[in-house]
């Protein structure tokens, strides 16, 4: 593939003019295969690959080229130019050590400490002072520094200082050398090339100001060739760079080979694991690393090479650890614990989310936690779904118990860990920094009710999740009508799936409520129709600041919900504050969608609220009609979540027209996965076409209404849906910027991916004659996510969702 890119050479860089035609034909042969690389050293050169032929008479010369990143020796200096035997190539930055000794040979040491000799045939002085010159200045493209002797540095003795010249001025370029330093590592093979998307996408993170890196997502690799050789060479261009703060490796096989059969291509020192070690060892920059990859079953790193490299790097920067969703074993748990408790300036950040931890493996990452630097500064923490046996809850409560005083944890997650509460639960109310606590899909049924109430007592929290905690009604009557020393807080407060036998309770404890409520889900809590229309008053009186409220799922019979409906209307209009309403249900008959389309009747009139969620309610075609009639005037809402509820063509071709012409404040739409599924499968080829440009014209025309700004729905992919082929094409990148995205002028060529929040599975294979299949030599760029729907708020970390399950 050719390629234009504006090169620019450093300082002291130029074609070796001093030479014959014929070694300057193969010069420019040579280097044109390693994109246009320049030389800035070219001489004949006596080259030995051990000590003992060093004696020999009868060696002949070779010609020693040093490219801007590239040491070459050709055997043979009088060579054709389709027959060149190349005796040595190695990337500058292999070069770990240089050594001059007095009998005017040079030594030449490798990463992999292998080593190869020269001897000089003229003024050994004037000859091995460029080769290090030209050396140092490899170096320096990727560092920066012209320093050597230094860790992290480049190692040369040589026997006097004349060997030794000054280098130009070093400047970094642009995103903190990211860009040279790229173009530099991908020089480790001829198969590799620098892609424009790719250098198009530094320019943006310098002009941005952006200082993360999603490998996943990161344009440029071709992903039928090249793709795992792009995303190595940006893990060395990363060891000494100081702009990229965040890095996530998600999804990415950093093994030796790949799917794609490059296990022939000698990536050097560019493998994967060897790589990411190296980084870490010499970074200084970097303090936050995301790391999941699901297809190998667990992270695909060595996490011994990985603490020994962090402990070797004393200035290392790692406050943020997120090894989330991957099944690590034991001695990998116990590698992970040293690397927390040796980290000098302590860490701030630790997921280790479905881990696969057991009760050993528990007490490894709990004992790491105990550690005095950990405690003084860690914020968050989560040990969300791994199973705690009564020995490490024990262990969690008694270190609760001893950090209470000088600890600083703010989050606190521990969702599905089926922890034995009893023991652990009154040792919460002693750690006072807490803010957020995630308690949900366990069991409280054997708890103390009282407990349950005392957790508002903890100061600052202002988050809990209690969601499918089987928590009594006792319990929850004494959570709501506590009585808190800080009784001007807004709670952020999910019941979401716990089932009281009748609506009084809930509505006797919110009559009794005396603190703030910001957010509140009840939703599946089977209040009924009746006691969703007595507590929304109550609600009225009591919560006058609350701006989201979840009440799905609460009715036991459709035809409760004319009467649901009504009072929910009456509510808005007497509450303009809420910002958020989500009202998800299961029932398919035609009274509930007759009472939804009260809600739909009353939007014509509403402005305040902004966000609506019906997902779950199999609405069909003709209530969302109704809803499209109200987007046509409604000036308020930004947001509708319409996830599962049976669409179909019509029906998304209704939304496009009002987008078009009659609305200009909805912003987002988060992508309904179910039915455009559902939608899209008895369509026939013509209309299939059809359905993915219109789905194309709602992406723009939403992106239109924010202002060009970044969807906010933008989340993780499925993991079963990242590498799923689309007619014969493996897209890698998914959240560009918005320059890179397809837009709606991308329609004859190629269907991007609509909305927000959705995978390339999604997508089924158009037909073979389709003119998508016509343009498909060129791979794109696609926008993938998840759906826009979750079961419950999210965590405290970001901004907490409540929408239906």
């Amino acid at each position: 593939m050719d390629k234009k890119l504006d090169f620019v050479p450093a300082d002291g860089i130029e074609r070796a003019s001093h030479l014959a035609q014929y070694n300057q034909k193969i010069i420019s042969q040579y280097f044109e295969q390693y994109n246009g690389e320049q030389v800035q050293f070219a001489e004949l050169i006596k080259f030995h690959k051990t000590e003992k032929s060093i004696n020999r008479k009868t060696h002949k010369e070779h010609l020693l080229l040093i490219g801007r990143f590239r040491f070459a020796v050709f055997k043979g200096h009088i060579v054709t130019s389709k027959k060149k035997k190349v005796s040595k190539s190695v990337h500058l930055f292999d070069i770990r050590a240089v050594s001059v000794t007095s009998d005017a040979v040079m030594h030449l040491t490798l990463e992999d400490g292998s080593t190869f000799h020269l001897v000089c045939l003229k003024d050994p002085v004037q000859t091995f002072s460029l080769i290090i010159y030209a050396i140092r200045m490899g170096h320096s493209m990727i560092t920066a520094s012209a320093e050597y002797n230094k860790r992290g540095h480049i190692s040369i003795n040589v026997p006097d200082q004349s060997y030794i010249l000054d280098l130009p001025p070093i400047v970094r370029g642009p995103a903190g050398g990211l860009y040279n330093a790229y173009i530099s590592s991908s020089n480790y093979s001829k198969h590799s090339f620098v892609h424009d998307d790719f250098v198009e996408h530094i320019r943006h993170i310098e002009n941005s100001g952006e200082d993360f890196l999603d490998l996943r997502f990161l344009p440029g690799p071709d992903p039928r060739s090249d793709s795992y050789l792009g995303i190595h060479t940006v893990l060395f261009s990363l060891t000494h760079n100081n702009h990229i703060k965040t890095l996530i490796i998600k999804d990415i096989a950093l093994q030796t080979g790949s799917l794609f059969g490059l296990h022939k291509i000698q990536y050097g020192n560019l493998l994967g694991k060897a790589q990411i070690s190296k980084l870490f060892r010499y970074n200084t920059t970097l303090s936050k690393l995301i790391v999941f990859h699901p297809s190998t079953g667990g992270a695909d790193l060595d996490w011994e090479i990985m603490d020994s490299a962090i402990k070797e790097n004393p200035e290392n920067k790692i406050q943020y650890l997120d090894i989330s969703e991957n099944k690590l074993n034991l001695r990998q748990i116990y590698s992970i614990s040293k690397t927390i408790a040796g980290l000098n300036h302590g860490i701030k950040v630790l997921k280790l989310i479905n881990c696969n931890l057991n009760d050993r493996g528990l007490n490894f990452v709990i004992r790491a936690l105990e550690h005095h630097d950990v405690c003084l500064t860690l914020e968050e923490l989560d040990l969300s779904q791994n199973l705690f046996a009564e020995a490490s809850t024990a262990h969690f409560a008694t270190y609760l118990k001893n950090v209470a005083e000088y600890s600083k944890l703010r989050i606190l997650g521990l969702r599905n860990t089926q922890m034995l509460f009893k023991m652990v639960l009154p040792w919460f109310r002693v750690v006072t920094s807490l803010e957020s606590l995630d308690i949900s899909m366990n069991r409280l049924d054997r708890v103390v009710p009282e407990d349950v109430g005392y957790l508002l007592h903890i100061p600052n929290l202002t988050y809990l999740n209690l969601a499918s905690d089987y928590i009594f009604e006792d319990a929850i009557f004494g959570l709501l009508s506590a009585k808190p020393p800080n009784q001007h807080r807004k709670m952020r407060l999910n019941l979401q799936g716990n089932i009281v036998s009748g609506w009084e309770v809930v509505a006797k404890s919110l009559s009794e409520l005396v603190y703030g409520i910001e957010w509140l889900d009840l939703s599946g809590m089977r209040l009924r129709a009746k006691g969703v229309a007595k507590i929304l008053p109550i609600l009225t009186e009591r919560c006058k600041g609350l701006t989201r409220l979840n009440i799905g799922k609460n009715l036991v019979s459709s035809s409760e919900s004319p009467l649901m409906f009504e009072a929910v209307v009456e509510y808005l209009q007497k509450n303009p504050q809420l910002k958020r309403l989500a009202i998800g249900s299961d029932h398919l008959s035609p009274s509930h969608k007759d009472g939804i389309a009260i809600l739909f009747e009353y939007l014509d009139q509403n402005s305040t609220l902004e966000d609506l969620d019906i997902s779950e309610n199999y609405l069909g075609d003709r209530i969302f009609l109704r809803l499209v009639q109200s987007l046509k005037v409604n000036k308020g809402l930004k947001t509708i979540r319409i996830e599962k509820n049976n669409l179909s063509f019509n029906a998304y071709l209704s939304l496009k027209h009002c987008l078009e012409k009659n609305n200009s404040t909805l912003e987002e739409v988060p992508w309904p996965r179910h039915d455009y599924r559902q939608a899209y499968k008895p369509l026939n080829k013509v209309r299939r076409l059809r359905f993915v440009h219109i789905m194309q014209d709602i992406t723009t025309l939403l992106q239109r209404n924010r202002g060009g700004r970044r969807s906010k729905f933008v989340e993780e992919a499925k993991v079963e849906d990242l590498h799923q082929p689309i007619n014969g094409l493996i897209p890698l990148t998914s959240d560009l910027p918005e320059r890179l995205r397809p837009t709606s002028s991308d329609h004859s060529k190629v269907p991007s991916f609509p909305m927000t929040g959705h995978t390339e599975n999604d997508l089924e294979p158009l037909p073979e004659d389709s003119e998508f299949n016509r343009n498909e030599s060129r791979p794109r760029s696609y926008s993938v996510g998840t759906e826009g729907t979750d079961s419950s708020f999210e965590s405290a970390t970001e901004e907490p969702r409540m929408v239906e399950a």
